[in-house]
């Protein structure tokens, strides 16, 4: 993870992130993206399963200059 969040912020965080519903599931891999990527909010937002690579293991962004 990227500095910006301490050791305890992000112990805190994934702690939190452990449950195995759906919607646990989901909010973790969102942060995990969001914190080790440097990806934008909006950039993740417009992820489709289109830019989804299972087999490589790859997550294409679409970056749209505004």
């Amino acid at each position: 993870m990227k500095d910006i969040y301490s050791e305890s912020e992000s112990k805190a965080l994934l702690t939190i992130l452990k449950k195995n519903d759906f919607l646990m599931l989901r909010d973790s891999a969102i942060i995990w993206l969001l914190a080790t990527t440097g990806a934008r909010a909006k950039e993740l937002r417009n992820i489709t399963i289109n830019n989804v690579d299972l087999d490589r293991r790859v997550i294409t962004l679409q970056c749209n200059q505004e």
